[in-house]
């Protein structure tokens, strides 16, 4: 929901990225379907926000242009420049990179590029943005950094969803579903319930909980 961030982790094989894919309307579920509110995900695309795993950026533009180019593609085609650039000078201040405005994206560090790339995504001020392991790569205070930048954007209005393995900032989501081998759900709550659901001291170790869990038989 609005104001809050969802995060999502679990092992290697856990089903984590093609669950997101499917909630973004990227992918096909096998069964079932994703809502949006009561309408079909489908019919509700421009609301979802949608960062996966590898960096979708052109080297050669700068932070300005590639937010500027975003909004003209992507919003109305009677948006006037004007309205797509006030859009690309929203996204630099909500991001925090009016100071690299004019850096070509070739340039930037990790952390830039993944502020970047929510950036885009938050182009048309979608109500919802997933992201598939934005912290993937960037060293602790980095990941730090970025998680804080995503609980800035939820506590501003946004739903937050993300799959991560920070679990140094799993305190930061409001709520933490584990996802076992198979794609089981093994539990959703707290972080605080997280911990006490297995029966760990910290959340580096959850992982090695939800492994040792045998999942459930389905119904015949």
């Amino acid at each position: 929901k609005r104001g809050s961030i969802f995060g999502f982790l679990g092992p290697n094989g856990s089903g984590k990225t093609t669950l997101l894919k499917c909630l973004a309307g990227v992918k096909e579920p096998s069964f079932g379907q994703v809502l949006v509110g009561t309408d079909p995900i489908d019919l509700r695309l421009t609301e979802v926000g949608y960062v996966p795993q590898t960096d979708v950026l052109h080297n050669r533009l700068t932070v300005r242009e590639t937010l500027m180019y975003t909004a003209r593609l992507r919003l109305p085609s009677d948006t006037s420049r004007e309205e797509c650039a006030g859009e690309a000078e929203e996204g630099l201040a909500e991001l925090r990179l009016t100071e690299h405005a004019e850096t070509f994206v070739e340039k930037l560090s990790g952390g830039q590029r993944k502020r970047l790339s929510c950036g885009v995504e938050l182009i048309g001020k979608p109500s919802t943005v997933l992201l598939d392991e934005p912290t993937s790569g960037l060293d602790p205070p980095l990941e730090r950094h970025l998680m804080s930048t995503l609980r800035r954007l939820s506590d501003g209005g946004r739903g937050i969803v993300v799959v991560t393995h920070a679990t140094s900032s799993l305190a930061l989501c409001d709520t933490v579903a584990v996802m076992g081998v198979g794609g089981n759900l093994l539990f959703s709550g707290s972080p605080r319930e997280c911990l006490e659901h297995f029966s760990v001291g910290n959340y580096d170790e959850i992982y090695g909980a939800a492994e040792l869990v045998t999942p459930a038989s389905p119904p015949p």
